[in-house]
Parts: structure tokens; C-alpha cells; sequence
């Protein structure tokens, strides 16, 4: 069942823009030296998170424990190209050309990431996302980042359908992100945009339980032109949605 979502895009064009704001370090439990070294990735999935906080209140110890985070990412990172090249600079200034300006090149490397440190790892690796969204809402159960290309959204949020479907989950926080655009290429024909989505889903018992209104339910189903004997990549289908409660 689905009992909250809550999504971000630009206000305008494919991309937030330079830089994504990021959340408060006391909303997110996380000093400022942290927050300045993430991904917009992980920032993304954190605004996500915090938006749908509200639907953890009450929930107790047997609850959190089992509700699991599922990100879907594709691709690579703003922060770990900034930081390649930041880490490269010195060969980069070496090999340009008389006609580039070094000090001007040197300059905007330096502003795409700060100086390393031991929080920059962390905060550019894309399986990190669900572990940092995980730490802010006191989740216990699994929490994984799926790689899928273009269908990792998709990805993520059948890995979740199928886990509650099987007992292994009461919950699930599922996230699909892309966060750098111009580092991804799309299908032919479609576009990549800047975006994340969330959603909160729970067993139909849990959802009842705690008297949450309804907004969906999801069935996970084989595509109907996979062949006898043949091991289907499995498809979230809707099922009824809208005003159940």
C-alpha cells in the first residue's frame, strides 16, 4: 500500500541549477563540514526524506526495524567528477594549451568541490544514499542502492514490492533520483531531467492498523511478452489508487 510520496524537480529547464540547496544540519543530523562534501544525490534523497518524516511519527521499535530503504540511481556522480578533476588539477594546468587560462581554470575546478577529506568518499558514493536517508528516519531493516540504467527507479521500487509481498518487510522508503543530467545519456528519443521521487509503502495490514489513508496499492507482475522459461525482470502494475482510506 502506498501512504505518502512526495517528489522535486527544477522550477525551471533539466537542472536545479550550480549547486542544490542543502537541508539544515539539525533537521538532518549532520554537521556542516558533511553536508558541504555530499552528492546532490544524497541531498536530493535527504529533502525527500524529510518531507515524508511525518509518516514515521509513533511508529515503533518492531516498525523501524522493519522497514527498509530502496534508492534507485543511475550512473555517475557530480561530486566524483568535481573531485577527479580537483584531484587532477596539477596534470590538467600542466598540459593546457598557451591560449587557456590556467588561473581562471584552476579557480572554477576548485569551486565545483572542496578540498578532500575523509567525509569526501562517503558523500559522492551512490551507495551511501540509502544508508544516509536510513540514519535520518531510524530505519533498521535493509537498504541498498539499485543500479539499473535507465529502469532503476522501476528497479528499486519492485525490490521493495517483492520484499513486502514475501513477509521479509512491514514497510519500505522507496527513492528514484537522477541527479546530474548532463552525465547521463538517455534513450533515444527521451530526455534526462534533474528529479527524485519518494514514496512510503506498508503491508495492507500495517497501513490499516495504524489507520493511514490509502493511496494506492502495487502488485508486482511478470511483462506479459516474457517467453515460457523465460526469468522476467519483474513490472511494479497499479492496481487501484486514489481515495482509499
Amino acid at each position: 500500500m502506498v501512504v505518502a510520496t512526495t517528489a522535486l524537480e527544477p522550477p525551471a529547464g533539466r537542472v536545479f541549477g550550480a549547486s542544490f540547496p542543502a537541508p539544515a544540519p539539525l533537521e538532518v543530523r549532520l554537521p556542516p563540514a558533511v553536508l558541504e562534501r555530499l552528492d546532490r544525490s544524497q541531498l536530493m534523497a535527504l529533502t525527500c526524506a524529510l518531507a515524508l518524516r511525518e509518516a514515521w511519527d509513533g511508529a515503533d521499535a518492531g516498525l523501524l526495524a522493519r522497514t527498509g530503504v530502496f534508492v534507485g540511481h543511475s550512473g555517475q556522480v557530480r561530486q566524483a567528477q568535481a573531485c577527479t578533476m580537483r584531484a587532477y588539477l596539477d596534470d590538467i594546468a600542466a598540459r593546457a594549451g598557451a591560449d587557456v587560462d590556467v588561473a581562471a581554470l584552476t579557480a572554477r575546478v576548485r569551486a565545483l568541490a572542496p578540498e578532500s577529506n575523509s567525509d569526501s568518499l562517503p558523500g559522492l558514493m551512490p551507495n551511501v544514499i540509502a544508508s544516509r536517508v536510513a540514519q535520518l528516519l531510524d530505519l533498521h531493516g535493509p537498504n541498498m542502492t539499485l543500479d539499473a540504467g535507465p529502469d532503476s527507479s522501476h528497479a528499486a521500487l519492485a525490490a521493495a514490492c517483492r520484499r513486502l509481498a514475501a513477509g521479509e518487510l512491514d514497510a519500505a522508503v522507496v527513492i528514484g533520483a537522477t541527479a546530474a543530467a548532463e552525465l547521463v545519456t538517455p534513450p533515444p528519443g527521451h530526455e534526462t531531467t534533474e528529479a527524485a521521487a519518494a514514496a512510503v509503502l506498508l503491508r495492507r495490514g500495517e497501513a490499516e492498523a495504524r489507520g493511514l489513508r490509502i493511496l494506492g496499492e502495487l502488485d508486482v507482475a511478470d511483462p506479459p511478452e516474457a517467453g515460457p522459461g523465460t526469468r522476467a525482470a519483474p513490472a511494479v502494475r497499479p492496481v487501484a489508487e486514489a481515495g482509499r482510506g
